[in-house]
């Protein structure tokens, strides 16, 4: 998540054959000189002229930005290789709905409140998406007429105007602030029922963001707060989603990343874990049976999984992960990836630990709910996709087909392996470049905002749509950075 709105440039792709190469290329340097000289935002720094990077991004990059291309070019390349001959069977594709995340919903309702339903339908539409996933914010739920918090637990009052609860649909009160969670909840009446009237399957996530915690009047630092408070605080508010959306919500994520995301609100023990997942799965099947219930494990680094022994049995047991009835992989890469196959590696450790025939008997669900793309990192390398030099809706993805490769040759490996369903982190790359390389991750700054409202379909949705819907065994026509050309704006 641009400064202005962004139109896809017309594009030639496809594979090219050997006796062709020389003619290619000297079409790809004639396309190369038509860009820099009518797209002057790329001039800023792009694959093709990185005289003006250094003003761009501070400190050493880690290498040139053409060599980090070329390496993960060539990582893709052999993992294609390596999965040539495996079945692929059709997978679904999946995507969040960004602006109804309460990680960006509760820092502008305003901004992003009006926006769901629309970006909703740019995700059907254009990038194929009819299963929808959103990692909602938990305390808006405290404004509902179903919210019931029993003996023991903690209550959030609600923030509409008057302090009253709202039935489902119902709008805000008069006077209710338009930054109130109330009025977020509103937004998310009308989310469920235009999926409802579209088409579009929910799964959702309950991660306490937007200040969710503290609202119980918890702080959030490991070590200052037990899982009992954590359940008080937590499970009401989840059962009040359930109870309000019944079975508008298909499946629900109730921890995410005991050791990663969770790092930040409190990290519990395997066995706190547990028991959390056991209770909060029970709330929400005691209100519709049918809904299924998952975690996220954490996929970030060597080697692959730090938060393993919270999933040890998670299949086969009858602890904390016989209340599972899927679990979600976050790809996230934990260093300066750009050579090396990465992601081919940390799929094949997941589909070896999970979902082998020998580890998971009764054949549970795995996915990949978030995967961020390759990392160009400073000198020093880096850790988040956050810090990176080259964000996750910088122009380039674009201009050098990189968005494009990486989506197919992911979503090609993942199927080989056997997972379920794909999620990228971040979807604004399907309907918004940006030219400003200094403010281009996918964050809930001034970027992610602006966007909103200068969607515009890229040719990464276009080739998302089409990874939904290939009709065999296989994924067809996965051209890469080396059969791409994109002419300027």
């Amino acid at each position: 998540m641009a400064h202005a709105p962004s139109v896809p440039c017309p594009h030639s792709r496809g594979h090219i054959r050997a006796n062709a190469l020389e003619t290619y290329m000297r079409v790809v340097r004639l396309l190369a000189v038509a860009l820099l000289v009518s797209c002057c935002a790329y001039c800023q720094c792009t694959l093709w002229n990185q005289a003006t990077c250094s003003s761009v991004y501070s400190g050493s990059a880690n290498p040139s930005l053409s060599t980090f291309l070329a390496d993960v070019e060539a990582s893709f390349q052999a993992i294609d290789a390596a999965v040539a001959s495996m079945p692929q069977p059709k997978i679904a594709v999946t995507a969040q709905i960004l602006p109804a995340s309460g990680a960006w919903l509760s820092t502008s309702v305003q901004t992003f409140g009006p926006a769901i339903n629309g970006y909703m339908d740019l995700l059907k539409t254009n990038a194929g998406v009819t299963i929808q996933d959103v990692n909602m914010w938990p305390a808006v739920l405290s404004s509902a007429s179903q919210y019931s918090p029993g003996a023991g637990d903690i209550t959030i009052a609600s923030d509409c105007a008057g302090g009253v609860t709202i039935g489902t649909g119902v709008s805000a009160p008069p006077g209710t602030s338009q930054s109130a969670r109330c009025m977020a909840l509103s937004y998310y009446d009308s989310m469920f029922s235009h999926a409802a009237a579209t088409g579009i399957t929910m799964r959702v996530g309950f991660f306490p963001s937007g200040g969710t915690v503290t609202a119980c009047g918890l702080s959030p630092a490991p070590g200052t707060f037990t899982e009992s408070q954590y359940e008080h605080c937590m499970i009401p508010l989840i059962k009040a989603a359930m109870s309000r959306w019944t079975t508008a919500i298909t499946a629900v994520q109730v921890l995410e990343e005991p050791v990663a995301a969770m790092a930040s609100v409190q990290v519990f023990s395997v066995a706190d874990v547990g028991t959390f997942i056991h209770n909060s799965s029970a709330a929400v099947k005691a209100i519709v049976p049918g809904a299924l219930v998952g975690a996220a494990a954490t996929g970030i680094s060597d080697p692959y999984n730090l938060d393993t022994p919270y999933w040890d049995d998670w299949a086969n047991g009858s602890t904390t992960p016989g209340s599972l009835d899927f679990l979600v992989i976050d790809y996230f890469s934990g260093q300066c990836v750009q050579s090396g196959n990465y992601y081919y590696n940390e799929t094949l450790w997941f589909a070896t630990n999970f979902l082998s025939a020998a580890v998971n008997i009764h054949g549970k669900p795995v996915r990949i709910g978030q995967s961020d793309h390759p990392i160009w990192c400073p000198a020093g390398g880096v850790s988040e996709q956050g810090n990176a030099y080259l964000g996750a809706g910088d122009v380039i993805w674009e201009t050098s087909g990189m968005q494009t490769a990486w989506q197919t040759t992911i979503i090609k490996w993942a199927s080989a392996a056997g997972i379920q369903s794909f999620a990228m982190y971040c979807t604004l790359p399907l309907f918004n470049y940006t030219s400003n390389q200094s403010n281009d991750n996918c964050s809930t700054g001034s970027y992610s905002a602006l966007a909103m409202s200068q969607l515009s379909p890229t040719d990464a949705a276009a080739d998302y749509k089409t990874l939904g819907q290939w009709p065999g065994a296989s994924i067809q026509g996965n051209a890469h950075m080396a059969g791409r050309a994109r002419l300027g704006h």
